[in-house]
């Protein structure tokens, strides 16, 4: 495949468009990187105050005033979300000497990388997972609950959760709609889908995958992934039982311990 294959060409979009193309992406889930022009001097074709913004899934908008230059900021812009990198960066380039372009000016680039919410996949919309999804989607997380039972998803009983997308049916049907990045919770109402759920998620290689259940519940889900030959760094990492050690009975309880986990994880703090 060619670099020309793999680079976006960016559809054409106003600042005011840029800016508002990017809120919409992290609203639904997409990372972004948004570049603007904020110094220009000689001979350049950008002009200060261009936006242009690229999205996760690979798609572009906008302009920096194309050619060189934009390739150039476009590369490093994918290099970023690849990486995950929240952190600015101000690109200068001479034209010239950098880029090899015949104009003689120069430019600096604002790359701005924005990561949406966390993503969490809830598997099963029982008492447990609900109360997991109410709860964490207070705490910045971007939930997606899926249940086989069309009644665990009535309207009445997920009034109130925040931002929730709810869909009906296995977790597998949900693939592509939750970033790997993101974490799995499994709290289904039978062993034989949690253990689906769990080897499904785990083969799919997202970051954190935990379930609801007990300390021999979690040996044979550990037995069976290691059965279908799976890498032992990602059986390891499997959690389960899920959740902080605070003695909880309740779903509220227990959705708690698991917000707490799920909170030590995206800040990177080591779980015991």
């Amino acid at each position: 495949m060619s670099d020309d294959i793999r680079f976006p060409m960016p559809v054409a979009a106003s600042p005011a468009e840029v800016l508002r193309l990017a809120s919409e992406s992290l609203v639904e889930g997409r990372d972004v990187c948004i570049a603007t022009v904020v110094a220009r001097s000689g001979s350049a074709p950008s002009v200060h105050g261009q936006k242009l913004v690229l999205r996760s899934d690979g798609t572009a908008a906008g302009t920096v005033g194309g050619g060189g230059v934009e390739r150039a900021v476009i590369v490093r812009m994918q290099e970023m979300l690849s990486a995950a990198h929240d952190t600015p960066e101000l690109l200068e380039y001479n034209l010239a000497k950098d880029l090899g372009m015949s104009c003689g000016g120069a430019v600096k680039v604002l790359v701005e990388p924005m990561v949406s919410s966390t993503p969490v996949l809830v598997a099963g919309a029982g008492h447990v997972g609900l109360a997991v999804a109410r709860l964490i989607s207070t705490l910045g997380f971007r939930v997606t609950l899926v249940d086989e039972r069309a009644g665990t998803l009535d309207s009445r009983r997920l009034e109130g959760v925040v931002g929730l997308r709810a869909l009906c049916g296995k977790p597998d049907s949900v693939e592509h709609g939750v970033p790997l990045r993101g974490a799995v919770v499994v709290a289904t109402h039978e062993h034989a889908l949690d253990e689906a759920a769990v080897i499904w998620a785990v083969r799919q290689g997202y970051a954190y995958v935990g379930g609801v259940g007990s300390k021999s519940k979690a040996a044979r889900i550990r037995t069976a992934l290691g059965a279908l030959g799976l890498p032992e760094d990602r059986i390891a990492r499997v959690r389960m039982p899920i959740g902080v050690t605070i003695g909880a009975r309740t779903p509220a309880e227990i959705a708690v311990s698991i917000a707490g986990e799920l909170i030590a994880w995206r800040a990177g703090h080591p779980l015991a």
